[in-house]
């Protein structure tokens, strides 16, 4: 019976590693301080567990910043995470751009992973934010070893499009 058990945890797991990147849907939040005040927030939770952060400014200019924190981060993940790099990196929010931040499904230097949370990022950001014109990865400090990785392995989507326009 305790193998069965067991079976039955590995299928369940099995099933929640397909589920889609955009799982649970993004809820209206204050943004962080700093951060214009006709701005809008929205924080989510992928599907793989990490915590996003989005803020759409009222003066959209149509381009989208994902943006790869510092780090790596050595403690859990925690859905506040994101806050931040937001408050400091606000000066992108007033100048026009959208912003959106993962903190990543869990702690550590697993780069390629993180880059698979940043795809999740760019492909759950234009449900949040609306199409952009242009999606820029950015990274800070570690997080642009992270947007590096990011952008070599998934610039290119399967059907040959390609999913970033550049990276700072």
């Amino acid at each position: 019976m305790r193998r069965r058990g067991w079976s039955g945890l590995a299928l369940v797991m099995l099933g929640l590693s397909s589920l889609p990147a955009n799982a649970r849907a993004a809820e209206r939040v204050d943004c962080p301080e700093g951060v214009p005040t006709d701005a809008v927030c929205h924080r989510a939770q992928d599907a793989r567990g990490a915590w996003l952060l989005f803020a759409k400014p009222a003066n959209w200019n149509g381009v989208t910043i994902l943006h790869a924190h510092g780090g790596p981060r050595l403690s859990p993940p925690r859905f506040d995470d994101p806050d931040e790099d937001l408050s400091r990196f606000s000066v992108l929010v007033r100048e026009g751009y959208a912003w959106a931040a993962t903190n990543y499904r869990r702690e550590g230097f697993g780069v390629r992973m993180a880059a698979e949370d940043m795809v999740a990022l760019s492909e759950i950001a234009p449900e949040v934010l609306g199409e952009a014109r242009l999606t820029i990865l950015h990274g800070q400090s570690w997080g642009g070893n992270v947007a590096a990785k990011t952008h070599e392995l998934y610039a290119i989507r399967g059907d040959g499009r390609k999913r970033f326009d550049g990276g700072c």
